[in-house]
Order: C-alpha cells, then sequence, then structure tokens
C-alpha cells in the first residue's frame, strides 16, 4: 500500500481523492517534507545503479506519493507512520485521537 493510499484510506466516503488534496493532509500532518525525499517508485527495479552515486539518486526523485510503504516498501519511523496515519483522519476522528493524547500527555 502506497503513502498515497495510505492517506486517502481515511476519507472512505469517495473513490478518487485528487493528489492535492493529500499533499495538504500531508503538509498539514508534517510529514510532506519527508515524503518529498522518497525515491521515484517508477524507477525502483534500476535501484542497483542508483547505489552507485547518491546524486543521480536524489535527481531521479519524483513520485514521492506512490511510494510504497511497510514490509515490502520504504520503512518508515514510528513518529513518520503516526504522521502519516493522523493525516487520513477526518475532523471528527482527528478530535478525538487529539483528545486521547492529550489525556495521556496529562497522566
Amino acid at each position: 500500500m502506497s503513502i498515497q493510499e495510505n492517506i486517502a484510506y481515511g476519507d472512505n466516503s469517495r473513490k478518487d481523492i485528487p493528489l492535492d488534496e493529500i499533499i495538504q493532509a500531508a503538509k498539514n500532518a508534517n510529514i510532506h517534507d519527508f515524503i518529498q525525499f522518497l525515491p521515484d517508485v517508477k524507477h525502483q527495479e534500476f535501484r542497483f545503479v542508483f547505489i552507485l552515486t547518491k546524486n543521480i539518486f536524489s535527481f531521479l526523485n519524483i513520485k514521492r506519493y506512490e511510494t510504497n510503504c511497510g514490509a515490502k516498501g520504504t520503512q518508515l519511523s514510528g513518529g513518520q507512520k503516526q504522521r502519516i496515519a493522523t493525516s487520513a483522519l477526518d475532523s471528527e476522528n482527528e478530535k478525538i485521537v487529539q483528545a486521547a493524547l492529550d489525556h495521556a500527555q496529562q497522566t
């Protein structure tokens, strides 16, 4: 499942969520900058070539939101997973999660 699909998963009332909305949700969750540094998935089959030089690899960073994550994709830190997960929340569930986090910090 891609990062884009993970973020879109939070709004299951619509079938196709525009990329600009997904990007805005990622920006709101402070994960967009990290996503911009992920490799271009169109070139994963040629990854062995990219290992030779970081400059070539970074030059080809294009499809960041289509990067696969999880067991067969990019490994994310706990904080990065949390930001992607919370970017997928609708406003009602966001309030519930935020209230739970606030309560946990107070105890």
